[in-house]
């Protein structure tokens, strides 16, 4: 039986990287973005490897879309297997600088899109997969200009750690990867295979908390 990734914010960086990773070993790959033409450049480059990719246009920040596409797919194809949230706004901005009218935005792209996903995919999901949440360093570690995006990573962090001590869901396992590092191409690539090697801890030796550097 085939098995599904999904990831939610596709861009072309690490997203695409994960995407190839696991389309190219057979996985079917279904790409979450609300850039339509992005997503389709995405898809023809999956295609070109003979992968199975299946383009979802979604704003993350409209909880009800996310919930009634995370769901659907699930029953389409019989549960997902690994649920990767990969959205982010990276705003530079300090917090007299952050615009009003985009607290509410940043936030649901970096931390409430994440809910509502996790929350829509859990109940099909089959016992011993993975839900993973791009993180990174500014969950540990804020600076002063980028305030929004580390509110984001550091709720992600604790939302991790919440739903694994859930005792509802011990059969899937859930982490929160900490990214300490610029992602370039090379480095992409290296997360994916981490990403991919996560397969094979077993639910006794996983850990919530995963950190990568480069």
């Amino acid at each position: 039986m085939t098995k599904t990734i999904m990831i939610v914010g596709a861009g072309e960086g690490l997203a695409q990287a994960v995407a190839r990773r696991f389309g190219g070993e057979g996985w079917r790959v279904l790409l979450m973005a609300r850039d339509d033409a992005r997503l389709a450049r995405q898809i023809r480059e999956l295609d070109d490897i003979g992968a199975e990719a299946v383009p979802l246009v979604c704003d993350v920040t409209d909880l009800q879309m996310v919930d009634a596409l995370v769901r659907a797919q699930s029953e389409m194809w019989g549960g997902i297997d690994i649920l990767n949230y990969n959205a982010a706004t990276i705003r530079k901005a300090t917090v007299i600088e952050q615009p009003l009218d985009e607290i509410a935005s940043d936030l649901l792209t970096n931390v409430g899109g994440a809910f509502a996903a996790v929350r829509a995919a859990l109940p099909s999901m089959p016992a011993g997969s993975m839900i993973l949440l791009s993180g990174g360093q500014l969950s540990i570690t804020p600076w002063h200009d980028y305030l929004s995006l580390g509110l984001g990573k550091a709720a992600l962090r604790n939302f991790a750690e919440g739903v694994s001590k859930d005792p509802a869901w011990q059969a899937i396992r859930i982490a929160s990867v900490t990214i300490d590092a610029h992602i370039t191409p090379a480095v992409g690539l290296r997360i994916a295979d981490l990403f991919h090697q996560l397969q094979s801890v077993s639910k006794d030796r996983w850990n919530w908390d995963v950190a990568f550097s480069a």
